[in-house]
């Protein structure tokens, strides 16, 4: 891994976070594309894997990764390719949350990007493993960060939480109680 990084690694990966231009219109004109999303989601995926390390989470961060994947999180607002674009946001969730992961100032960091709103929308995701991806995220945010906790309360998470308790996921009931 740290050849991997001190290769260069990291802001090789970050910008392909970003949509490429030709997706983007393709994306506009609303016509599914084979492997759409599998740039993203492996470099999203590939950043989760370095962030587990601490000393490579900052780096991360300073190559600009958190308003990327924050991004990545709201792509199931316009979603074309659902199967697509949920694996890609669990992806972005899960790196999220080994970035921020006993790291205070990248909890602090992914707040003020607006990280949580767009993760408690996913709450009620109707794939259950983005469900579950998106309350990890949150737990590891609100996890000694009282703003965090303040904010996802305030954001209208609660409810939904105690209604994950219903799921027939037992993995669902433990992201949900662990919160």
């Amino acid at each position: 891994v740290n050849v991997i990084v001190e290769g260069g690694a990291v802001p090789a990966l970050v910008c392909h976070l970003k949509v490429p231009p030709m997706a983007a219109a393709v994306e506009e004109e609303q016509q599914p594309r084979p492997f759409e999303h599998e740039v993203e989601k492996g470099a999203a995926f590939a950043l989760g894997l370095l962030a587990v390390k601490p000393e490579h989470q900052q780096l991360i961060v300073d190559a600009g990764a958190l308003p990327l994947l924050v991004t990545l999180l709201r792509r199931h607002k316009n979603a074309t390719n659902s199967r697509a674009v949920n694996s890609l946001i669990r992806r972005a969730a899960d790196a999220i949350t080994n970035l921020a992961h006993e790291n205070s100032n990248i909890k602090t960091c992914i707040r003020i990007e607006g990280g949580i709103p767009p993760l408690v929308e996913l709450l009620e995701s109707q794939d259950i493993k983005v469900q579950r991806a998106a309350a990890g995220a949150l737990r590891t945010l609100a996890f000694k960060n009282d703003e965090n906790k303040t904010l996802i309360v305030d954001c209208n998470a609660l409810p939904t939480l105690i209604l994950m308790l219903r799921s027939e996921d037992a993995a669902i009931h433990y992201e949900a109680v662990r919160y």
